[in-house]
Parts: C-alpha cells; sequence; structure tokens
C-alpha cells in the first residue's frame, strides 16, 4: 500500500514539474535548440554583438556606418521598408551617472520625433543580461495618439567612447513572434 501512495505522489511532483518546465521554458527552449539548425547568427565585427535569427531571412547590414542590420523575410520585397526588425547600436547620453533603466524610460522621447511618453516598459532576459522592451505613446501625422511597436534597449557598457545603447525595434506587427523569438539570443562579444 505504502509502495502505491510512493509511486503516486512520484508521479503527480514529475507531473506537475513537466508542466511548469513547459510553461515556463518549452517556447524558448524547442526555438533555441531543436531549430538551432534553423537559425542563422548576424555578427557586428565593429561594436561586437550578435543576435540570431530565421536561416530563411535576409539580413541587410547597414553598409556606411556599421552599426546594425535589417531582417526581412525572403518573400518581401527587396527594399528597405519590407525590413520588419531593426537592430542598431547608438550613442546614448553623455557618460555619467546614469542608471540605464532610467535613461530607457526617457530614450524614444529624447530620440524620435513625435515620440511623446513611455507606454510600457518590461525587463527582457538575453544572453547579454537584461534589456527592457519598451512601447511609446506617439502622435501620428494627422495629430492622433498611438502606440508605437516595441523597441528593446540593452547596454552597451564599457565603451572608451562614451555610453551606446543596442536598439532593436520591430517595424512591422506581422513580425512580433519572430521579434519575441530573436531577443533573447541578443549577446555582446566584447
Amino acid at each position: 500500500m505504502w509502495t502505491l501512495i510512493c509511486i503516486s505522489i512520484a508521479a503527480a511532483i514529475l507531473a506537475i514539474a513537466t508542466l511548469i518546465f513547459g510553461y515556463f521554458w518549452f517556447p524558448k527552449f524547442i526555438w533555441q535548440v531543436f531549430s538551432s539548425k534553423n537559425l542563422k547568427t548576424y555578427v557586428n565585427e565593429k561594436y561586437g554583438y550578435e543576435i540570431k535569427y530565421p536561416a530563411d531571412w535576409l539580413v541587410r547590414e547597414y553598409p556606411d556606418a556599421e552599426t546594425g542590420a535589417g531582417f526581412r523575410q525572403k518573400n518581401t520585397a527587396p527594399e528597405i521598408q519590407s525590413e520588419c526588425i531593426n537592430i542598431n547600436i547608438s550613442k546614448a547620453r553623455p557618460a555619467g551617472d546614469y542608471k540605464f533603466e532610467n535613461y530607457v524610460k526617457e530614450a524614444a522621447v529624447d530620440e524620435i520625433q513625435n515620440f511623446e511618453k513611455l507606454n510600457s516598459i518590461e525587463k527582457i532576459n538575453s544572453e547579454a543580461g537584461v534589456g527592457y522592451e519598451t512601447t511609446w505613446i506617439y502622435k501620428d501625422y494627422k495629430g492622433v495618439e498611438k502606440v508605437s511597436l516595441p523597441i528593446t534597449y540593452f547596454n552597451y557598457p564599457n565603451s572608451k567612447d562614451g555610453n551606446f545603447t543596442v536598439q532593436v525595434s520591430l517595424e512591422y506587427k506581422d513580425c512580433q513572434k519572430t521579434y519575441d523569438q530573436m531577443l533573447p539570443t541578443f549577446n555582446l562579444l566584447k
């Protein structure tokens, strides 16, 4: 009788552990492990960062500045406007005592025309550490308030030239799933 009770308890614990693992880790695990052969890695040699993207997507590195790249599906037009995900490094505020999270809460208002205030902020874990996914309130060309697609900021530490951030931005809502899958793969190489 005790043996049957112990086996039942062990089976229940195993079932609960499997459900918890599946709920919290399985989607990321599936995309990164089982699909790893279906991924390519964009590496920015100049600034030392990388991000994985689907192997059946195209990437275009920004040729002059070499600060980042745009990603698009192969079945889209070959124009820059077809790039639905962009990654770019840019100079942040002057070096000094600032907390990265506080900078992120104001970044787009300072950097992007017509962006007026932070709408949402969420911590994102990546291979490089914590980033912050943000959305912003902005006004379109008719003056109508809207909510932006996400921009995720990662701190680029230890630059002798000042403070930099790497931004990953979503340009088209229909690429949201891929955007969400790419973010955890962002990594710093230096």
